[in-house]
Parts: C-alpha cells; structure tokens; sequence
C-alpha cells in the first residue's frame, strides 16, 4: 500500500511539471517578445557604449643598496639589508604614487580639468583629447575659482547654427542657460563671464558634420579626486617588487598619456630627491673646502715667515739624522690630528645643521661603529622626507620615524665624544714614546723642533684639504650616473581587445533577463486571474465529477440550437449519452444553472432538450431564467399563458402552459412569464408542486434552466424540484471563488446529485 501510494504522488508530481511546461509552452509569445526586446536593448546598449581598455604601465622598485646616488653619500653600505625592508618600500613607493601631488601635477600637465566627449547616432558618448572640432576659451581666473560642476553641450545644426547650454551645478541646486548663435566672432556673454568660441574644421568627423559635444569642467581638486578612483595602482605579483598602473576608458590615447605622466612624475621626483641629496652633499664639501683653504693659506704664510726669520735654509740637512728616529711617531700624530680635526668638524656641523640635515659618513674616519651610525641616520632622514611629502606628519610611522632620528643624533654625538676622548689618550701615548725619542737627539736645535710643529698643521690641513677636493669629484661624478630607485619595465601599453561592454556576456544576461521576466509576468498573470482556465484547475479546485465538456463558439446564434445538423450536436449527444449510462436513466428532473448572468445555460438547457428529445420522448424544458432569456422567441405567440398565469389563476390546467416548440414537436417549453412580484413567493406556491408531479407523470424528462447560483436562497427552493443539478462552468468566466462556494454547498448536501458541465471557449 505505502509502495502505491508514493508511486501515486510521484505520477502527481510528474503531471504537474507537465502542466507547468505545458503552461509555459503555451506562453511561448511572452518569451519570444521579452527576449527580443531584451536583445535589441543589449544589441543598442553594445552598439552605443563605448568600448572600454585598460591601459598599464609597470615600474620596478629595485634595492636602495644598488643605487649610486645613496652609496656616494653613505658608502658602500654592506650591513644595509639590516634595515631595509622591501615590502615596506614598495608600499611606500605605492603611496607616493597615489600622492596628491603627483596627481595634481598630472591634471595640470595633461590640462584635464576639462574633459571633452563627442556624440554618436547611437547616443554613445566617447571621451576626446585635444581633437575636438570645436574649441572653447573659458573665462580668465574662471577654472581656478570654480565651485561645483560646469557642463556645457555644444551641437551644430544642418543650417550652420550651433545651439550652446550651459549647466553649473552646486549640490542640490543648478542654473541653466541656453543660446543659439550663428557668428563664433563675438564672445558669449553668460552669467559666468565671457565665453569665446572657435571651429577647427579640419578636426571634423565627416561621418558627424552636425556634430554633438559635451564638455565637462571640475574643480582640480575633485578632477583629481576622480582620476585617484580611476587609476588603480597594486603588486603586479604578490612575490615581486613590481608595481603596476592602471586604468580603464574608451579613449586609449588619453589612458596612455595619464599613465606615462604618472610614472613621468614618479621618475622626476625620486629624481629630485637624489640630487637634492647630492646637492647637499655637495654644499658641505664645498664650505670645508673654502675654509680649509684660508687656514691652509694662513698656515703656508707662517711657515714662510718662520722661515724668513729663522734664515733655515738648510735646515732639513742639519736636522735629517736628528728627526729620522721620531719621524713615524710624528707620522702617526699627524694621522692621529687629522682624525681628531674631521671628528670636530663633524661634531660642529652636527650641532650646527637641523636635524633633518644629512651628515657626511665618508669623510675619511676609520671608526666602523660611527660610520654605521651616520649611515644609519642619513637613510632614516631620507626616508622621513620622502614619506613626509605624500602623509601627513601626524602619520604615527612618521611621528616614530622621527623619534628614531633625534635618538640616532644624540647617538652619533655621543660617540664621536667618546671617540675624541680616545683619541686624545692615543695622542698622548705617542707623544710620550717621542719624547723619549727627542731626548737622543738633544743637538738638534729647538728651532728644528719648532718647525716640524709648524708644518706638521701645515700636512694636517694640507692632507684634509686634498681629500675633500677628491671627495667633489666622486660626488659630481654620481650626480652624472644617478640612478632611480624605480625602474621603467613597461610603458603604458593598451591591448587591442575591450574589456567593456562583453558582448557575449551581455546577450546572455539579455537573455537571463529575458526568461526571469517572461517567468515573472507569468507568475503574476497567474496570480492575478481569479476565473478557471482549463479543466485541470477545475479539477483540483472540486471533487464534484465533470460529467462533459462542451465547446460553444463564439456569438453564438440560439435559434441555431433546434437544427438537428449544428455543429455542436455531438458534444451534448456525448453530454446525453453521459447523463443517461452514469445515472442508469434514473433521473428525471434536470437542474441547470451556473454563476454567470448570461444565455449559457439556455444555450445547454435547450441543446440537451434537443438531444433528448432524439430519443423521440416528450421533453419537458422549463425556463426560470429571466435574464435575457431567448427561450421565448420559439412559443408561437408573445401572449401565451406562463407558469406565473397558472400560478395565480386555478382555473388554468396545467397542459394550458405548455407550449409545443415551433422547431421540435418533441418538446414543449414552459416559462416563468412576467406577471409575478416576487420569485420567492412563487416558489414556495403549493401549485408549483402539482405542477412538477404533472410534468414527471407526462414527460420523459424535465429540463430546469434556473437563475444564476448568486440567489443562494431561490435556487435552494427550486433544487426541491429536481433530481440531479448541473452546472455550468465557464472557461475564463466562472470565478475560483463560485467553485468554492459550489464545493460547501455541495458538502451541505443542499443540491441534489450535483456535476459540472466545462464549457471552454470554441477553437
């Protein structure tokens, strides 16, 4: 039993999706027309939306230790990958490309605080640059003031007249104004200043004589916040320090120069920071230069008066073999002094400079741990100002950047104090092992020692100065071979294939589109009809067996209904044929009726008559419908004697109303007539029951065309009379609700043996 019935609900189930395809295949015409209103949409939208490219540049962030500009300034640093982080280098370098100023500089550059576009037939608008046929000079000052959003339309007309409109927009509010002028000569006075106009004929698309333009001018600020949405600048690739920047529009050569401009920017910037560096570099070594040249030329003047005075001519002579013994111990004071000197030197310019002033490392100390240190110190100030000119110095990096700085500083001043503290015990050292050096050759004359001190101040500065002049020549030899940190991998390069609009993908949403709404209009088509639509409804609307089907063409003609040979003969000879095998010709009284205000139930009413009456047997056929009934028009006469007469008038016998049909002797027809007040009344009349037990004694079978079911109360009474009921249902006419009514009065048992007729529209 339990195998039954799951094999039931699955054929249910199947019968159901079967109606649903069914149903769907029927509203085949939805589909075709919303798919091709859906594909012609995406057919104009491909057509008249520009295509869209992506233009990218790529750029290398390459290794700061390979760049010469940094290694003349701090030497060949070999520990540098202690602190140098990539990653964090190339999102710097990222952030400085998004820089506003960069972008400020683009749009000022490229003049792109007025775009220009150009329309098509199709209505599409395409982006130009610098190519537009006609040209507009704006008001002196006026873009550099702007506030808000300026549009101006330009189209040209068959008869050589331009109409302009002018649009600014600020926030919620916009004032228009138009004009139509024929001579480009005269400036255009507006409520905005004095606009000029000029035609570039040779700029002309033939294809567009009459051409339509579109020009749109913003504020910088908010052209460059527009362009820092536009450009997208990321990785290239998650494991390389490339960057890539890109962006998307219809007008491939404007996206080329945007990104060249960009990575053009990018380039002069890291540019001007390696020679502000260098130039810096430069300005200290060329301020000791010229102070060590007045002490060098104060020191060579005293040796040569010393000289002078002493008359030491032949003083290197009578003093060789004396200072042969002291002279490495004089070679290493020297050595020992010059170190000392570059240590004040630097400790002066240190205390002496700002804090974000680079110190030189490479200045000749031998001491690793104070070179590390200002190495160290001149990469952390290099870094606070590149960062300093694209964030704010709120930034915490920043403010921690700085506080690493100042901690370096007194880091190097205090090593260069320890160092000159050591310094000067070494000195000490070495003088003592001269002296006792100097106490072996005490005839060598005091004047001998007094000169050696004087020149050995003279080699001192002597020595320094030439290693200043070397160190210029290597720093303009950098400034000459400069590299960048960023290397040039690809210009920008726009592929020949569009990213927009995807013409395969678009038709196919078209058509996605076109099947959601077609379902959609369906589904509430659906939901929205209240009436039955087909016989399948009808069934699982009721349990009430439909006994035929009956098909009733359109303007149907009732006088038509008495002709043996009509068309729809047969159906209600299936419907006769039904009613007797089903009810095993035991009824005898038939009730018609329906819901709907209308000559259907005459129309059923007599056919079946008529095909009861082939059976040659008396039928009966007794109209109560008094809306717009035709039953009449086949009694012989407008004066003939109604159930109403007989009603009110005992002496009328009951064969006085009956009323032979002048198209079939078979069949006689009774009606209402017109004379009674009140259809209740004369349905609880005692005569009425003495009429029905004479029409079962003389008829075969008798026919009621009742009232519609609305009158729940009369056809009640009325049902008391019959023995089956039948009624009508109309495709697309009878509602879901009447069948719901039909069903509880059917479950109350107040009608009689009741089925259904579908009558569904004739094809």
């Amino acid at each position: 039993m339990a195998e039954n019935k799951n094999q039931s609900n699955i054929l249910i189930e199947e019968i159901d999706l079967k109606e649903i395809f069914f149903t769907l295949l029927k509203k085949w015409y939805v589909f075709f027309i919303t798919g091709v209103l859906c594909v012609a949409f995406a057919v104009y939208y491909i057509l008249s939306t520009p295509s869209q490219y992506n233009t990218v540049g790529t750029i290398l962030v390459q290794s700061e230790k390979s760049n010469n500009s940094l290694g003349a300034l701090t030497g060949s640093m070999p520990f540098a990958t202690d602190f140098l982080d990539m990653g964090n280098a190339v999102h710097d370098e990222i952030i400085i490309l998004q820089s506003k100023n960069i972008l400020k500089k683009m749009v000022e550059d490229l003049q792109l605080q007025t775009t220009v576009f150009y329309k098509k037939r199709l209505g599409g608008y395409y982006q130009l640059n610098k190519s537009e046929p006609f040209i507009i000079t704006f008001p002196e000052h006026y873009k550099e003031n702007l506030i808000g959003k300026l549009t101006i339309k330009v189209k040209k007309t068959k008869n050589a007249e331009w109409k302009i409109k002018f649009k600014h927009e600020l926030g919620f509010t916009s004032t228009k104004f138009k004009v139509k002028i024929n001579d480009l000569s005269q400036p255009l006075a507006t409520p905005w200043g004095e606009f000029k106009f000029k035609e570039n004929e040779q700029l002309i698309d033939p294809e567009y004589p009459n051409y339509t333009l579109k020009y749109i001018t913003l504020p910088v600020k908010s052209r460059i916040d527009q362009y820092t949405d536009l450009l997208n600048i990321s990785l290239s690739d998650k494991k390389a320090n490339a960057i890539n920047i890109a962006i998307k529009g219809d007008n491939t050569y404007l996206n080329e120069m945007i990104v060249n401009k960009v990575i053009d920017l990018y380039e002069l910037d890291k540019q001007q920071d390696q020679e502000r560096i260098t130039r810096e570099m430069e300005f200290f070594i060329d301020k000791r230069i010229n102070l060590l040249d007045e002490e060098l030329q104060i020191i060579e003047k005293k040796v040569e008066e010393f000289r002078l005075n002493k008359n030491l001519a032949n003083i290197e002579i009578q003093s060789r073999n004396a200072i042969e013994a002291s002279r490495d111990y004089e070679k290493l004071i020297t050595e020992v002094d010059m170190e000392y000197t570059l240590m004040t030197f630097i400790e002066e310019y240190i205390k002496k400079s700002d804090i974000f002033d680079l110190i030189p490392s490479n200045t000749g100390i031998t001491d690793e741990t104070l070179s590390n240190l200002i190495i160290s110190y001149n990469y952390e100030v290099m870094e606070y100002l590149r960062l300093t000119r694209s964030t704010n110095e709120n930034n915490p990096h920043i403010s921690q950047l700085k506080e690493k700085i100042l901690l370096s500083r007194s880091n190097i001043l205090q090593t260069i104090t320890n160092m000159k503290e050591g310094t000067m015990l070494r000195r000490n050292d070495i003088i003592r092992k001269n002296e006792s050096v100097d106490s072996l050759i005490n005839n060598v004359p005091t004047i001998e020692r007094e000169y050696i001190a004087v020149t050995r101040e003279q080699a001192v500065k002597r020595n320094l100065y030439l290693f200043l002049l070397q160190k210029r020549e290597e720093n303009q030899l950098t400034m000459s071979t400069n590299q960048h940190v960023g290397k040039i991998i690809n210009h920008a390069y726009t592929p020949g294939i569009s990213i927009a609009p995807r013409r395969s993908i678009t038709l196919f949403i078209a058509l996605c589109l076109a099947a959601l709404i077609s379902l959609a209009y369906i589904f509430i088509e659906y939901m929205l009809k209240t009436k039955i639509e087909n016989r399948k409804q009808l069934e699982n609307l009721t349990q009430i067996p439909i006994i035929s089907n009956i098909s009733i063409p359109k303007n149907y003609n009732l006088a038509a209904t008495l002709d043996y040979n009509n068309t729809i003969n047969e159906t209600f000879s299936i419907l006769r044929n039904n009613l007797i095998l089903n009810t095993n010709n035991n009824y005898q009284t038939i009730l018609i009726t329906s819901t709907n205000k209308d000559n259907v139930r005459s129309i059923v009413a007599t056919n079946l008559a008529i095909s009861l009456s082939a059976t040659k047997e008396k039928i009966a056929l007794i109209n109560f419908d008094t809306h717009e009934s035709k039953l009449d028009k086949y009694l012989p006469s407008n004066n003939v004697l109604s159930i109403s007469d007989y009603l009110n008038d005992l002496s009328i016998k009951e064969e006085n109303i009956a009323h032979k049909c002048s198209e079939n002797p078979f069949i006689n027809i009774f009606t209402i007539g017109s004379s009674f007040d009140n259809l209740a009344d004369l349905l609880i009349n005692s005569r009425l029951n003495t009429l029905f037990e004479y029409l079962k004694q003389n008829y075969k079978y008798v026919i009621i065309n009742s009232f519609p079911i609305d009158t729940n109360s009369n056809l009640i009474a009325l049902n008391q009379f019959s023995d089956l009921t039948l009624f009508v249902c109309q495709q697309d006419t009878t509602e879901k609700t009447d069948i719901k009514q039909l069903n509880s009065l059917s479950e109350t048992n107040k009608f009689n043996n009741i089925s259904l007729i579908y009558s569904d529209k004739s094809k």
